[in-house]
């Protein structure tokens, strides 16, 4: 007798769901924004990327707007930058060479974080020098590579 229901019960489901119409079922057939569902999405982002072009192209109206657009875009990729402390530099030894000398140096880049670089500077020319600061890295080599020491020699020359 239980069983006799439960198919009855089913039976009076089946029948009332295949009366309905297929329009009953599309929620979105009276919908006119809804005409072309497939192209709602990439419209809506086609717009938005516009949108943001637009903004960019006011952003952008000189060298200074580029620069300063191009600077908090990539501040903020950084995810900003720490708070400035003194750098407490040291000179730990010089090397003289033609044309530049090289000063071995030894800096806070943060309280207690010590970095080792070294700094090549011009003896030739009018101060102010330009400078190279090459912090040493651990590579195989490192500040002793030839193809370094080559090209920061030019570049302090």
């Amino acid at each position: 007798m239980r069983m006799l229901s439960i198919l009855a019960g089913l039976a009076m489901l089946a029948g009332g769901a295949a009366a309905q119409k297929a329009e009953d079922l599309n929620f979105v057939s009276g919908l006119s924004e809804y005409r072309d569902f497939r192209k709602t999405l990439p419209a809506y982002l086609q717009r938005a990327a516009l949108e943001l072009l637009e903004q960019r192209k006011h952003a952008v109206t000189s060298a200074a707007g580029r620069k300063t657009l191009l600077r908090r875009h990539m501040t903020e990729a950084l995810g900003g930058f720490p708070e400035r402390t003194p750098l407490n530099p040291r000179v730990t030894g010089v090397l003289e060479r033609d044309g530049y000398r090289i000063e071995k140096i030894v800096f806070e880049s943060q309280p207690r974080f010590y970095v080792t670089a070294n700094l090549y500077l011009p003896t030739r020319g009018t101060p102010p020098y330009p400078a190279i600061l090459y912090p040493l890295g651990h590579e195989p080599g490192g500040k002793s590579y030839p193809v370094w020491q080559q090209m920061l020699g030019s570049l302090a020359r």
